[in-house]
């Protein structure tokens, strides 16, 4: 989901915990569809000036693309392991 919203500029803005109860209930049946709808559509943010550096203007050619939302600050978007 996180990889859907962000392909179309979108976040998620619930904390962890809510996420996790969400997502339970739906695997166990207890929220249906419609209810996640409406849940996602209450939270779903887009995200401020987002643009993607390509890896050829990463200093290291073989780094993973990081996302930049100003000039000055850059945030990694590698997957962490848990």
């Amino acid at each position: 989901m996180e990889t859907f919203l962000f392909l179309n500029h979108c976040e998620l803005s619930a904390d962890i915990d809510e996420a996790e109860q969400t997502i339970l209930a739906l695997a166990s049946g207890t929220l249906t569809r419609e209810e996640l709808v409406a849940w996602m559509r209450m939270r779903i943010r887009p995200l401020p000036n987002l643009r993607v550096v390509p890896p050829n203007l990463v200093s290291d050619r073989h780094a993973t693309p990081r996302l930049t939302l100003n000039p000055r600050t850059t945030y990694d978007r590698t997957p962490q392991t848990i």
